[in-house]
Order: C-alpha cells, then sequence, then structure tokens
C-alpha cells in the first residue's frame, strides 16, 4: 500500500510543477494564437492523464512531460528570433486600439 501512496504523492507533486511550468512557458510566446494553442494542450493533455495511477505509466508520462518541457521551451526561444512580429486581431483588440 505505501508504494502506491508513494507514487501518489510524486505524481501529484510532478503534476502541479509540470502544469505550472508548461503554463508559465506558454506565456512566453508572443503569437495569441500559439500561446492559447499550448495552453488549451496542456490543459487537456494534463486533464486526459488525471486519473493515471500505474507506476510504469506515471514514469513515462514524466519523462514525456520533460520531453514536451524542453521542446515548449525551445520553440519558445526560436519563435522569439524569428516569429512574426506583426501583432492579430485579437491582440490588437485587447490594446484598445
Amino acid at each position: 500500500e505505501s508504494p502506491s501512496v508513494f507514487f501518489y504523492l510524486i505524481k501529484m507533486s510532478n503534476a502541479k510543477l509540470f502544469y505550472r511550468a508548461f503554463l508559465k512557458e506558454a506565456k512566453s510566446f508572443s503569437n495569441y494564437n500559439l500561446r492559447e494553442y499550448i495552453k488549451r494542450r496542456v490543459k487537456h493533455g494534463f486533464m486526459s492523464n488525471a486519473n493515471v495511477s500505474d507506476p510504469e505509466a506515471l514514469k513515462s508520462l514524466y519523462s514525456k512531460a520533460q520531453e514536451d518541457l524542453i521542446l515548449v521551451k525551445r520553440q519558445s526561444i526560436l519563435y522569439s528570433l524569428y516569429g512574426r512580429r506583426v501583432k492579430n486581431v485579437v491582440e490588437v483588440s485587447n490594446l484598445g486600439l
């Protein structure tokens, strides 16, 4: 019984950390569409895996989350260097123009 409690605690703490890290990285995208897309995908991914309790599945989800977070960080850096600087309609209307 204690291993399941241990994995549950690891799952909850890591899930919250990864969720916050993904949302923080999503904020770094200047493009509204990319930012909102990443937020939606993160929320959907975490909600769809909320009931996973198998230790092996948790390990694979943990390693996948690490890889995906590195990917999002890398893409935010690349997009900040080479992305479009033109704002879309939603961003312009949020500025009050």
